[in-house]
């Protein structure tokens, strides 16, 4: 699979094509204050979903801490003002939380990479699993993907060592299937996924309106969104392509279009991903069975990352230099 998509995203860049129809997406408002008269119904079906134990959370958690000057796995980064807590520590207490409000602990599955899975699993061990029994907190591994020269060469990362990359967040939904985590979903009656990425603080790792809203919706995938701080927000446009709900990511949405207003000078294109998903078990298995007619996109991301060049000395670039290969759960 890596040799066919050299020729296409490695050695020259895939052509994105922005549908001709492009529309902005249709978003619920928040809920609080004001809010419809739906969203007591709405909060009433994620209550019980939680109740009943069909709700899992899902955090992808395979990167490094290096962005954020911090040496060790991304969620072990102690991110909390007054009591220094780490970003899993965050997640676990919400989940404990929920547990005393509804009587019941949402499972939780963490999927880690090869880069920080024993370190990940050593920081649980550390901390006690943070309260949280040991049994009901599931760690798995996502795939790795060369990484390319563009030139269309492996690049190394060592003499003798081939630079490996996760795959993506959307290789987390491969993951899902290949680990056994929708299978012990499937047996523990968990229908819904709480889908956050570690590096969020700030994320509720189980929404009782999120989840009911999907419920009631009957929605098989449902995304958060946020109002760009502004036209060329470095996030995912939620738009409708030719009547279909997509996410036009940041590099390949139009200036045209991300600058847009509507006649009262609003922006047009308004609601940012901010990847916190809920999706269906079903739609995930779906989605990754072996007959599945439905594959994921490749998208190609030039990155910053050392290499040993030619002479066989570790080369730390100035700028990006290397080709990553990823996928993205949006485009399910």
């Amino acid at each position: 699979m890596c040799e066919a998509l050299i020729p296409t995203h490695v050695t020259s860049r895939p052509q994105i094509d922005t549908p001709d129809r492009l529309e902005p997406a249709p978003v619920l408002p928040a809920g609080g204050p004001g809010e419809p008269p739906r969203y007591a119904e709405a909060r009433r079906a994620g209550e019980a979903a939680i109740r009943e134990g069909r709700v899992a959370a899902f955090t992808v958690a395979g990167g490094q801490g290096t962005r954020l000057g911090f040496d060790g796995p991304k969620g072990a980064f102690r991110i909390s003002p007054i009591r220094n807590a780490p970003l899993f520590q965050l997640f676990a207490e919400q989940l404990r939380g929920t547990a005393r409000r509804f009587g019941r602990l949402p499972r939780w599955y963490v999927m880690t990479s090869p880069l920080n899975d024993d370190e990940t699993r050593a920081f649980f061990e550390e901390h006690a699993y943070f309260g949280l029994p040991r049994d009901e907190v599931v760690f798995f591994r996502q795939r790795q993907m060369a990484v390319f020269l563009p030139d269309g060469r492996i690049a190394l990362s060592e003499k003798h060592r081939v630079a490996l990359s996760p795959d993506g967040h959307g290789g987390s939904l491969r993951a899902l299937a290949e680990s056994g985590a929708l299978e012990d979903m499937r047996a523990r009656g968990i229908d819904y996924i709480s889908y956050f990425q570690v590096d969020n603080p700030l994320v509720r790792a189980i929404d009782p309106l999120f989840v009911g809203l999907h419920v009631v919706e009957k929605s098989e995938m449902s995304s958060k969104a946020v109002t760009k701080a502004d036209d060329l927000e470095r996030v995912g446009n939620f738009c409708l392509a030719d009547g279909k709900l997509t996410v036009i990511e940041y590099s390949d949405m139009p200036e045209s279009l991300a600058r847009a207003k509507n006649p009262d000078g609003s922006r047009r294109f308004d609601a940012g991903s901010i990847a916190i998903h809920i999706l269906n078990r079903e739609f995930v298995e779906r989605m990754t069975s072996a007959d599945s007619a439905i594959r994921l996109p490749w998208h190609r991301a030039d990155k910053k990352v050392p290499v040993v060049d030619d002479a066989g000395r570790k080369v730390v670039p100035d700028g990006p230099n290397v080709v990553k290969l990823e996928m993205f759960v949006f485009d399910a």
